[in-house]
């Protein structure tokens, strides 16, 4: 996932530059239209997701390995039942306003907020048991970064960051900006102790790599819908609640596998415990 998100980085970058440089030099305008912004995020996406998909990063065989072992594990099968059996109900009964997706989605935001802490613990329980600082490093900034998500379930805090872009700036900007960053931010702590964790299970990389996986698709959807409207349309707003407990979900089992990964000895071929 990290090669991906560096591909997409760039051809993004490259898209708009070039995209701007022939508006200004040719047309003397810049296109601000809805259908440029889209062409601008999703391009570079499909672009660097047939790159991926052509180097083996995500490749067919992969894929399917990783899913034979994952429905080996009682434990990983019994969280993907889980979270698949609340998002069921939540859109059977969508309009529900306790357990429904379109209502106030308390159920929902809660469920993945407790994956999310459960796996901040699996990661923070798991550090004693690397010798590299660097490692550690990454372990304990990543469990401090799914601590602070997942309280953010419990205890909304995410919609007070605007406060640190000053007020003269437009509102599109201060979300640009804090919601930017913030998810930047996120994305390199967890992509970092999905890195750690690899070096013990290619299961754990993996999963962590679908999390992230799914949190990008969050962001795309996101920025879609604020483009046009400061909150989120239906059904757009229960797909982001449905892509974050599953994110939450893949995480969990990802600290899971990694956690119990560390508990045999380095380089040991005994099966998982998860």
């Amino acid at each position: 996932m990290k090669r991906f998100l560096l591909l997409w980085v760039c051809l993004a970058l490259a898209l708009t530059v070039v995209t701007v440089l022939v508006s200004l030099l040719i047309f003397h305008k810049i296109d601000v239209r809805y259908q440029s912004f889209l062409e601008l995020a999703l391009i570079p996406t499909f672009q660097a997701a047939v790159v991926a998909w052509l180097t083996s990063t995500f490749g067919f065989a992969g894929i399917m390995r990783a899913v034979r072992e994952t429905l080996g594990l009682r434990l990983a099968v019994l969280v993907l039942a889980l979270n698949v059996a609340v998002l069921v109900v939540g859109w059977v009964a969508r309009t529900e306003p306790h357990i429904g997706l379109v209502g106030a989605a308390g159920v929902h935001l809660r469920w993945a907020g407790v994956q999310t802490l459960a796996a901040a613990m699996l990661v923070l329980v798991a550090v004693p048991r690397f010798r590299s600082r660097k490692e550690q490093a990454w372990l304990w900034l990543g469990a401090a970064c799914l601590l602070v998500v997942g309280s953010n379930a419990f205890s909304p805090w995410l919609h007070r960051l605007e406060a640190l872009v000053p007020a003269r700036f437009p509102t599109v900007l201060n979300w640009t900006l804090v919601y930017g960053a913030t998810l930047v931010v996120v994305m390199i702590l967890v992509l970092g102790v999905g890195g750690v964790l690899a070096h013990r299970s290619d299961l754990a990389g993996f999963h962590v790599d679908v999390a992230v996986a799914a949190g990008f698709f969050v962001a795309l959807v996101v920025a879609a819908s604020f483009f046009l409207h400061p909150y989120l349309l239906e059904p757009w707003a229960s797909v982001v609640r449905t892509a974050l407990s599953m994110a939450a979900g893949f995480m969990l089992i990802g600290a899971g596998l990694g956690w119990s990964a560390v508990r045999r000895p380095e380089g040991s071929g005994d099966r998982p415990a998860i």
